[in-house]
Order: C-alpha cells, then sequence, then structure tokens
C-alpha cells in the first residue's frame, strides 16, 4: 500500500507541475489574443482550459482510487466526482475543496464539456475571459 501511495503522489505532483505550465500558456495567450484579437490565440486558450481541468480531474480521479477506494459511475460521474473531492470522508481524509471551489470548477467542468462538443468558431471571447 505504501508503495502505491508513493507512486500516486509522485503522479499527483507531476499533474500539478503540468497544471502550472497549462495555466502559464493561458494567461499568455489570453493576453496576445487581447492584443492582437487573433482567433488562434483565442482557440489556444479554450484548449488550455479544457486541459487545465480534465488535469485536476485527473487528480480526483487518483486521490477517489487510491485513498476514496471509490471511484462514481454513471452518466453523471464527473459532477459526483468533483463533489466527492468537496466531501470530508471521515476518518480518511479532509475535502480536498471548499465549497466554493467546487463551484468553481464546477464551471470549468462545463466548459471542457462545451469545448468537446461544439466548433472553434462559436467560442464566445468574453466567456473564455
Amino acid at each position: 500500500m505504501k508503495n502505491r501511495a508513493t507512486k500516486e503522489a509522485k503522479r499527483i505532483r507531476d499533474e500539478l507541475e503540468e497544471i502550472e505550465r497549462v495555466v502559464s500558456h493561458v494567461n499568455r495567450d489570453c493576453q496576445k489574443f487581447v492584443t492582437s484579437g487573433d482567433d488562434a490565440y483565442l482557440k489556444a486558450v479554450a484548449y488550455d482550459l479544457h486541459g487545465f481541468y480534465t488535469g485536476l480531474e485527473r487528480i480526483f480521479q487518483s486521490v477517489a482510487d487510491t485513498i476514496d477506494d471509490h471511484i462514481p459511475v454513471g452518466h453523471n460521474w464527473h459532477k459526483e466526482l468533483l463533489n466527492q473531492m468537496a466531501s470530508e470522508i471521515k476518518n480518511i481524509r479532509p475535502a480536498l475543496l471548499s465549497q466554493e471551489s467546487a463551484e468553481l470548477l464546477d464551471e470549468y467542468m462545463r466548459f471542457r464539456h462545451r469545448i468537446r462538443n461544439i466548433y472553434s468558431f462559436n467560442l464566445l471571447p468574453e466567456r473564455i475571459k
């Protein structure tokens, strides 16, 4: 068990490093979009915001699997996983997210779903900002 937890901790640290890189790209490309108006930067920001939440969700899945011993299933599993991370599991772990953070991340989760299901020329710059 200790070996598995050590490996999962390393995976989470590695994932967090990648998320930090994604956030840096979002900030850079958002600024470039604002100054140039080039839609390519807007598309890059949207894609990276998708990656930002996807990276967090991989961490949540790792915690759910390794610590909670329960990964939600079914059509609403993404939302249930987010709620699970905002909940304390008595005698196992504290809540990983505040309710406020979970609500903010819910918006990223919904945005990611939208990005997967629309054409990039339908992106709304105001919404992405």
